[in-house]
């Protein structure tokens, strides 16, 4: 019985313990620029322009290292292998970056991952009776979406990640990066 307590108190205690918000960036899941000669807080502010040039930030956190853009929505002709992409409608589509920067005084990396979603809320509620196995009309208004706001209801699908964008927000960190540093030697050498 002490044993059966024991183990019910350590998996309450593991359960009620707070763990991390988000994995740690990889290089699959991420694309990586290494600043070996750059501390952590110029990273940041180099990231934090590189950003802001691109998108809108909606949360940028020096300590934890971590930026994250506002959703940028356009609307364009995409190729998702559906009867309306072949001649060309137009759908919601937006961007989503988040830069994680890591690292010490005396060196830092990048991380940057450009998030590309499809807004698929109609098409989701289009065959959502098909797919249930219920003929009978018994969804109650908050299965249906009432009372909540069309933002609250959204779907959005991750299509893929924008490599281009990726790449470019992190050359520009590091022409921000370089610059710093030559604009630092001039200043030193006077």
């Amino acid at each position: 019985m002490k044993r059966l307590i024991g183990m019910l108190c350590l998996g309450l205690v593991w359960a009620t313990t707070p763990g991390c918000n988000a994995p740690a960036p990889t290089a699959r899941s991420f694309s990586y620029l290494r600043l070996p000669s750059a501390s952590k807080a110029q990273a940041f502010d180099a990231a934090s322009q590189a950003m802001r040039e691109r998108f809108r930030i909606t949360r940028s956190d020096p300590a934890a290292g971590v930026i994250i853009s506002a959703p940028d929505e356009t609307t364009e002709a995409v190729s998702s292998g559906r009867l309306g992409d072949a001649v060309g409608v137009p759908r919601r589509i937006r961007k989503i970056a988040t830069t994680r920067v890591t690292g010490s005084d005396t060196s830092a990396a990048v991380w940057c991952k450009v998030v590309v979603q499809q807004y698929e809320t109609d098409e989701r509620h289009l065959f959502e009776q098909e797919r249930s196995l219920d003929d009978l009309p018994t969804a109650t208004a908050a299965d249906r979406g009432g009372a909540t706001t069309p933002e609250q209801n959204a779907i959005w699908r991750t299509r893929q990640r924008d490599k281009n964008t990726e790449r470019a927000i992190l050359r520009t960190i590091a022409e921000i990066i370089d610059h710093t540093r030559k604009t630092d030697r001039k200043e030193g050498a006077s």
